[in-house]
């Protein structure tokens, strides 16, 4: 129900594998999964991404928070945060897209070369895309991002991308066909 995924459904393949396996996770305060593990498990179905889906009680997770993670092509999904938080991974895998929240500490060195979200305080990277801002705070304060709130943001307060990110994610798409 999210752009642009909505509008390129036909595009997607999604396969599961259902059984549970012993795939080494840890979830001290980041959900992550031994990598090997999780390909050997995935190597059955034609994938080019992977999400894991890490079954946890919710009064659990309030007590003690686990947050979700990604890693290459993998994304590691907390169950019990909020449904958008597997969007939110997916961007991170799919798309390259950085957070768009702010940690400095966590992530400090951050360069928003690769990242198409994030820029500077000019903000050309998408200074040609329609509908698109330029707002302070892109993972550090010393970047910008072009929406003031979108799923890489807070999925639990936007169930949107945005129109720079969207443009991103359906170039990414369009290598399908």
């Amino acid at each position: 129900e999210t752009e642009p995924f909505k509008s390129n459904i036909g595009k997607l393949n999604f396969y599961r594998v259902d059984k549970e396996a012993e795939i080494g996770c840890t979830t001290d305060a980041y959900l992550i999964c031994d990598e090997f593990s999780v390909q050997q498990h995935a190597i059955n179905c034609p994938h080019d991404y992977i999400i894991v889906l890490h079954d946890r009680n919710k009064a659990a997770d309030i007590a003690r928070p686990l947050r979700s993670s990604s890693l290459g092509n993998v994304a590691y999904v907390n169950t019990a945060d909020e449904a958008f938080v597997a969007l939110h991974e997916f961007g991170h895998i799919f798309g390259n897209l950085a957070d768009e929240y702010i940690d400095d500490d966590f992530y400090a060195g951050f360069d928003a070369k690769g990242s198409p979200n994030c820029d500077d305080n000019k903000c050309r990277k998408w200074a040609s895309v329609a509908g698109a801002g330029c707002f302070p705070g892109c993972t550090t304060s010393s970047f910008f991002r072009s929406i003031d709130m979108s799923i890489m943001r807070d999925y639990s307060k936007s169930q949107q991308f945005g129109p720079v990110n969207e443009d991103v994610l359906r170039a990414g798409i369009e290598v399908y066909g």
